[in-house]
C-alpha cells in the first residue's frame, strides 16, 4: 500500500509540475509633445556714451541701479533684456558669461583697441512667459580709452529644467 501510495504521489508531482500558469497584461505608454523653448533679445546691452576719466581701470557699471555710469549726450545705459516662449507651465535656466568670464569689445574702426567687460544675469531662472531674464554689466574702460564704437556678441543659451 506504501508503494501504491508513493507511485501515486509521484505520478501526482510530476503531472502537476509540467503545468505552467501565466497571466499576460497590456501596458501604457504615454508621450508629451512641448512647444519648443525659445529666446530673443528685446533690448540689447548698452554701457551708454561716456568719456574716459584719465583714470586706468575706471569701471562703469549696466545693473539694476545703473550706477556708475557717466554718460554724456541722450544715450542711456540699458540692461540687455530677453524674451523666453515656450511652454508657460515650465521652468527655464538662461546661461551667458557670467560669474569670472571676461568679454572683449572691441572697436569697429581698430580691432587692435579693446574695453573688457563682465557680465551677470538676472532672473537667470524663471518661469517661461512670466519671468524676464536680464543681462547686466561691468565695463573696464583704460585712462587713455581710444574713442570709436566698441561692440561684441555673446552666446545665450536657454533650456527648459
Amino acid at each position: 500500500m506504501k508503494k501504491l501510495l508513493l507511485s501515486t504521489a509521484i505520478v501526482a508531482i510530476l503531472a502537476f509540475s509540467g503545468t505552467a500558469q501565466a497571466v499576460t497584461i497590456q501596458g501604457d505608454a504615454d508621450a508629451t509633445v512641448i512647444t519648443p523653448i525659445t529666446i530673443e533679445q528685446t533690448i540689447g546691452l548698452n554701457f551708454a556714451s561716456f568719456a574716459p576719466t584719465g583714470t586706468d581701470g575706471y569701471v562703469n557699471t549696466v545693473g539694476p541701479e545703473h550706477s556708475n555710469v557717466d554718460k554724456v549726450g541722450s544715450s542711456n545705459p540699458t540692461a540687455g533684456t530677453f524674451g523666453v516662449g515656450g511652454d508657460a507651465s515650465l521652468q527655464y535656466t538662461l546661461t551667458a558669461p557670467i560669474n569670472d568670464q571676461t568679454i572683449s569689445l572691441t572697436d569697429d574702426a581698430d580691432p587692435a583697441n579693446t574695453m573688457s567687460a563682465t557680465l551677470t544675469v538676472t532672473n537667470a531662472v524663471g518661469t517661461v512667459g512670466t519671468t524676464v531674464p536680464t543681462v547686466n554689466g561691468v565695463l573696464t574702460v583704460g585712462a587713455e580709452q581710444v574713442p570709436g564704437e566698441y561692440d561684441v556678441t555673446y552666446p545665450v543659451t536657454v533650456a527648459y529644467q
